[in-house]
This record gives structure tokens, C-alpha cells and sequence, in this order.
């Protein structure tokens, strides 16, 4: 990287549009610092969201509860289920990198850069990307 862009935020690897339902919640290490209200309609701390975009670092969801900008959050991706409680195809922890209102309801969107993923879970967010590899990508930036 050329000294000009040292410090220069920029996507590293390809998003896949998507729309899978999802939650999130408040990672314990930030538990007592950021705290849901109860008009934000979580169950038990978890906030329904909807993933719009999904990467191997990284997911774009948008959900009626507000997360700050920096808080470590806790992320399940539901399959769709018809019928029953929906069952989990992948879970990991990450860092809301970006927080912008996109209307009144409120809604919020939300770029959450995911962190300490193992090995197994990098495996499963390779075959929700793979399998939703047809869908059209937001470029990567080479950097």
C-alpha cells in the first residue's frame, strides 16, 4: 500500500448481495455498556435483522434496534423456515463498523466486520457465499 492510502478504510473482499433473516446481539464484553430498549423488540437480547449483503469479513444487515458504532456484537445467520423456529446456519462475532438510519420506523443499517472466526465457521460463511455465488457482487478493492 502506497504511503498516500496508509490509513485508508477500504473493503478487502467481494460482498454478495443476499437477503437471509438473521439476529444480533450485544457481545458480552460490551453487555453492561450498551443495553437494548424495550421498545427495540428483542427477545431475550437478541434484535431480528436482515442480512442484505455478506462477505468472508464481513455483513450488511439492517434491523429496528439501534448498536453504536464500535460495540462487539454476537451474529446468527437463520435459514428461512416456513413452518417452526428457524434453524442456525452460521454464528459468529463481530464489530459494527458503520451505522447509518435508513428511515422512521426506525430501521438501521448496519456493517459489521467480523472477528476471531474459526475455522469452522469461516467454512460455513464460504457455503452461504458459495451457494449464493449467482447473485451480483459489490467489487473488492485491490489494496
Amino acid at each position: 500500500m502506497s504511503a498516500e492510502n496508509r490509513g485508508l478504510m477500504v473493503r478487502r473482499t467481494e460482498r454478495r448481495e443476499i437477503s437471509l433473516p438473521a439476529q444480533v446481539c450485544v457481545a458480552p464484553q460490551h453487555a453492561t455498556a450498551v443495553r437494548l430498549s424495550r421498545g427495540s423488540g428483542h427477545r431475550e437480547g437478541w434484535l431480528d435483522a436482515g442480512i442484505v449483503d455478506l462477505s468472508s469479513r464481513g455483513v450488511g444487515r439492517v434491523t429496528e434496534g439501534f448498536l453504536p458504532r464500535g460495540s462487539r456484537v454476537r451474529v446468527r445467520v437463520r435459514e428461512v423456515a416456513t413452518e417452526g423456529e428457524p434453524g442456525v446456519l452460521a454464528e459468529c462475532v463481530g464489530r459494527v463498523a458503520r451505522v447509518s438510519m435508513t428511515d422512521r420506523r426506525p430501521g438501521y443499517m448496519l456493517g459489521l466486520a467480523l472477528t476471531d472466526v474459526s475455522p469452522d465457521q469461516s467454512a460455513k460463511l464460504d457455503e452461504l457465499i458459495e451457494r449464493f455465488a449467482d447473485a451480483p457482487a459489490e467489487g473488492a478493492v485491490d489494496a
